[in-house]
C-alpha cells in the first residue's frame, strides 16, 4: 500500500489536469442548456412581436379597402362620373388626391379600356384592358380588389380597387378605379418600433418588392424570385415563421402573412423580419458571461494543477527530453542525470541510461564494421577501374548495366550515369545484332563466353572490336552477367597495315623486279625502232608502223617509271618545297587536263610552311589526283585545290588512328595539307577500304592502270606523311595530303 502511495506523484500532474477537465463538463453542459433555453424564449418573444406586427397590418389593409369600397361606391353613381366627364372628373379626383392622400389616383376607364379621365393626369395614353381586375369588373359587374403592383399612372406601389359604373338600364357604361398608397405600411413599421436592422416587405407573389422600410428607394422594383424567403412565402399556405436569408443577405426571423387581392386571392405577402442576431443577443450575452466565469474558474484550477505537476514531474520529464534530444542528435554519450529511486519515472530514467549505454556500445561497433567496409570498397573499386579491359556488371534477365569501369567509359565515350539502369541493346552499344544473338545462344548453352571476337559502338558512332569474355554468377541471390571486352580495335588495324604493307612490298619487289628487266628490253626496243625510223622514207608505209611502235614503248616507259616508283627503286631528290610555288607552276597543264566542264578553284594560304620532299615525286602525286577527280565528275563539276599549314596533336592524331581516318599514321607535330576535292560519283565504304590496293580500279577497261593512288600512296609514305579520305556516293570525294613540315633552318 505504501509503495502505491509512493508512485501516485509521478503521475499526479496528468492525473490533476484530467480531473479538472472533467469536473468543468457538467457546468458546460449546464451554461450551454441554459444558452439555448434563454435563446428559444427570445425567439418565442420575437414570434410574437412580428406576429402582433404583420396581424396590425392585415387588419389595416381590410380597414383601407373598405373605405375605398364605400368611396368607389359614391363615385360610380355620380352623373360626371357616369357620362364620363373629362373636364368635371379631373377636378374632382384631384379635389380627392389633396382630401386623401393614402390613395395614389384616381380614374375612369371606357369599356374598352381606355383612361377618359384621371388624377394625376397621364403623360401618355393608358389602357386597362389587358388588367385582369379590369376584364373582372366588367363581367361580374361589381367590386374587384386587384393584386398589388406599379401603378401605370402613379409610377408607385399600389394596391388597385375597381368598380363598375352603370347607367339607368344597368349596363356597364365604364369602370372606375382608385390606387391604394402602399406607403401606409412605413407609418405601421414606425409606430412598431422595430428594432435595429428590422425590415417590414411587401412582395408579390413574383417576387417584385412593392413596399419596403426602410430603404425603399433602393429596393422597391426589384425582383427577387430564387430568395429564400420568397421561396418561403410561396410555400406556405397562409401565415409563417421563416428563418431565412433575406434578399439583402441577412440572416432574419421572418413573419409573413398574405394580403388579400382580387377575389380573395394571394395578390401579396407582408414580411416582418428582425435580425438573428439581433433576437438572440441577450440569450447569447447572457450564455457568454456564464462560460467567462467558468473558464476562469477552470483557468485558475489548471494553474494550480500545471504548478503542481511542474513541482513533481517536469522537471524529471525535461530532464528526460534533453537527453533523448541529445542522443536524437547523435550525442550517445547523454546521460539524464537523475537519481534512481522507486518512482515510475525513477524507473524511466534507468531505463533511458542503460539504452543510452547500450546504443553508444552498438554505435561503436557499427562505425568500425563501417569504415572496414569503406576500406573494402575502395579495394575493390580501384581493382575494378585499374584494368584497361572494359568490365560491366549487368542483370541477367533484362540486361541493364549495375556498374561498369573506366575501362568501358573510355571504349563507349559514355558517362557513368548514362550507363547505370540502361542496357547495351537500347543504347546501340551492340554493333551487330548477330554477335548479341550468338552471346545469347552461348550463355543459353554453357552459361560462359571465351574470347568471342564483336563489334561495338560508341557514343560518337566509332566500331570498336572487342574480345568478349562473358559468365553468369549469382550475386546477393540475384542472377547477374560480368563481362569484360579487351578492345583490339588498334591491334586490328595495325594487324591489318601490316598485312598492307607486306603485300605493297611483295608487290613492289615483284613489280622492281619485273619493271627494271622490262625496261631494259624497252630501251632496247625504242632503240631499234628509232634507227629504223632513220633507214626508211617518211612515205612509205613501214614508217607509220614504226610510230606507233615508238609511241607504244613511250607509253610502256612511263608505265615502268610509275612501277618503279611504286617499288621506291625510282631515285628521289629531296630538298626544301614550296607546295604553293609548285601547285601554280601546274595550273595551266591541270586546266587543260580536266577541260571545259569542270570549274577549278585554287586556295592557297599566304606564307605556307615549306616541306622537305621531292618536286617530281609531289607532282606526280597532284596528277593522280587531279586526273582521278576529272574522271569522277564526267559531267562536269568543281575541282579544288587548297593549301593549309595544320597542327596536329597527340588526341587529332590518336582519334584519326582509332577510327582508321589517316593512312599510314604520323605523329604528332606540324604539316602542310594539300587538298585535292571533288564534286564527282564519290565512293562507297566497300570501295574505300581498298581505295590503295595495287591493280585496284573502278573504271572501265582501258581506262586505268589501277596504280595512280597505290603510287600516292607510295610517295606519301616516302615522306613521311599521311592521307586522310572522305567520300560518300553521290557526294564527292576529298583527298588529304598531310606533309611534315620543316622550318627554314632545316630546309
Amino acid at each position: 500500500m505504501g509503495r502505491r502511495l509512493r508512485l501516485i506523484p509521478s503521475s499526479l500532474r496528468a492525473r490533476l489536469m484530467l480531473l479538472v477537465l472533467f469536473s468543468t463538463l457538467p457546468a458546460m453542459g449546464l451554461a450551454a442548456y441554459g444558452g439555448m433555453a434563454c435563446r428559444t424564449q427570445a425567439e418565442a418573444a420575437a414570434r410574437q412581436s412580428l406576429w402582433h406586427v404583420t396581424r396590425e397590418a392585415t387588419n389595416e389593409q381590410e380597414r383601407l379597402i373598405d373605405g375605398a369600397h364605400q368611396l368607389l361606391t359614391a363615385l360610380a353613381r355620380l352623373p360626371e362620373v357616369q357620362r364620363h366627364d373629362h373636364a368635371a372628373c379631373n377636378v374632382l379626383f384631384a379635389d380627392l388626391l389633396k382630401q386623401y392622400p393614402v390613395y395614389t389616383g384616381f380614374a375612369i376607364a371606357n369599356l374598352d379600356g381606355d383612361v377618359v379621365c384621371s388624377a394625376p393626369l397621364p403623360t401618355q395614353p393608358v389602357n386597362f384592358s389587358d388588367r385582369a381586375w379590369f376584364q373582372q369588373t366588367v363581367q361580374k359587374r361589381e367590386l374587384v380588389v386587384g393584386e398589388y403592383a406599379i401603378g401605370r399612372i402613379s409610377g408607385k406601389a399600389t394596391l388597385v380597387l375597381a368598380h363598375p359604373v352603370l347607367d339607368a338600364a344597368g349596363q356597364v357604361q365604364g369602370v372606375v378605379t382608385v390606387g391604394l398608397d402602399l406607403a401606409w405600411l412605413n407609418q405601421l413599421a414606425a409606430q412598431a418600433q422595430l428594432p435595429a436592422g428590422a425590415v417590414l416587405n411587401l412582395i408579390d407573389h413574383n417576387g417584385t418588392i412593392l413596399a419596403r422600410y426602410p430603404d425603399a428607394e433602393q429596393w422597391v422594383g426589384k425582383t427577387f424570385p430564387e430568395a429564400p424567403l420568397v421561396q418561403a412565402m410561396l410555400a406556405q399556405p397562409g401565415e409563417g415563421i421563416a428563418k431565412v436569408t433575406g434578399v439583402d443577405g441577412v440572416p432574419r426571423l421572418y413573419a409573413f402573412t398574405p394580403l388579400v387581392g382580387s377575389q380573395g386571392s394571394r395578390g401579396a405577402y407582408l414580411s416582418v423580419g428582425v435580425p438573428t442576431s439581433v433576437v438572440y443577443a441577450q440569450a447569447n450575452r447572457i450564455v457568454a458571461h456564464t462560460l467567462i466565469g467558468l473558464g476562469l474558474v477552470e483557468l485558475m484550477a489548471l494553474t494550480a494543477a500545471w504548478a503542481i505537476g511542474d513541482m513533481l514531474i517536469l522537471r524529471r520529464t525535461k530532464a528526460l527530453s534533453d537527453a533523448a534530444q541529445r542522443v536524437a542528435a547523435g550525442d550517445l554519450t547523454a546521460r539524464t542525470g537523475l537519481e534512481y529511486g522507486v518512482s515510475e519515472l525513477s524507473e524511466l530514467s534507468r531505463t533511458f541510461d542503460q539504452m543510452t549505454e547500450a546504443l553508444q556500445a552498438r554505435e561503436a561497433e557499427r562505425e568500425q564494421a563501417a569504415a572496414t567496409l569503406r576500406e573494402s570498397q575502395e579495394r575493390l573499386r580501384t581493382i575494378f577501374d585499374a584494368p584497361a579491359d572494359a568490365i560491366t556488371l549487368s542483370d541477367l534477365q533484362d540486361r541493364r548495366y549495375s556498374t561498369v569501369n573506366e575501362g568501358f567509359l573510355r571504349m563507349t565515350g559514355y558517362a557513368r550515369d548514362e550507363l547505370i539502369g540502361q542496357s547495351g541493346l537500347d543504347l546501340g552499344i551492340w554493333a551487330n545484332p548477330a554477335d548479341l544473338a550468338t552471346v545469347e545462344k552461348l550463355l543459353e548453352q554453357q552459361d560462359i563466353v571465351r574470347d568471342m571476337e564483336c563489334q561495338f559502338r560508341a557514343k560518337d558512332g566509332s566500331i570498336h572490336t572487342g574480345l568478349l569474355n562473358a559468365q553468369k554468377m549469382m550475386i546477393a541471390g540475384k542472377s547477374h552477367l560480368l563481362c569484360v571486352v579487351r578492345d583490339i580495335t588498334q591491334y586490328k588495324q595495325l594487324q591489318a597495315q601490316f598485312l598492307q604493307a607486306q603485300k605493297m612490298e611483295a608487290l613492289g619487289m615483284l613489280a622492281g623486279g619485273v619493271a627494271h628487266d622490262f625496261n631494259n628490253l624497252l630501251t632496247a626496243i625504242q632503240g631499234y625502232a628509232e634507227l629504223a625510223l632513220h633507214e626508211v622514207q617518211e612515205t612509205e608505209q613501214v614508217t607509220q608502223d614504226l610510230q606507233r611502235i615508238h609511241a607504244a614503248v613511250q607509253r610502256a616507259a612511263s608505265l615502268t617509271r610509275q612501277l618503279l616508283s611504286f617499288s621506291r627503286k625510282q631515285p628521289m631528290q629531296f630538298g626544301p618545297l614550296d607546295l604553293n610555288e609548285m601547285v601554280q607552276s601546274l595550273l595551266k597543264m591541270l586546266q587543260r587536263l580536266i577541260g571545259e566542264n569542270i570549274i577549278m578553284e585554287v586556295h592557297l594560304q599566304p606564307d605556307l610552311w615549306q616541306v622537305q620532299g621531292d618536286a617530281g615525286s609531289l607532282q606526280q602525286v597532284v596528277m593522280n589526283l587531279v586526273v582521278n577527280a576529272k574522271d569522277a565528275m564526267p559531267q562536269g563539276g568543281t575541282l579544288t585545290v587548297c593549301t593549309a599549314n595544320v597542327a596536329l596533336d597527340e588526341a587529332s592524331v590518336r582519334d584519326s588512328a582509332r577510327r582508321a581516318r589517316l593512312w599510314p599514321a604520323v605523329q604528332p607535330g606540324r604539316f602542310v595539307c594539300l587538298t585535292v576535292a571533288d564534286t564527282g560519283i564519290g565512293m562507297d565504304a566497300e570501295t574505300m577500304q581498298r581505295l590503295f590496293e595495287p591493280f585496284f580500279t573502278t573504271k572501265g577497261p582501258g581506262k586505268g592502270t589501277g596504280l595512280g593512288l597505290s603510287v600516292v600512296y607510295g610517295i606519301v609514305e616516302q615522306h613521311n606523311g599521311g592521307i586522310h579520305v572522305e567520300s560518300s556516293p553521290g557526294k564527292g570525294s576529298a583527298f588529304y595530303i598531310y606533309l611534315p613540315a620543316v622550318s627554314a633552318e632545316m630546309a
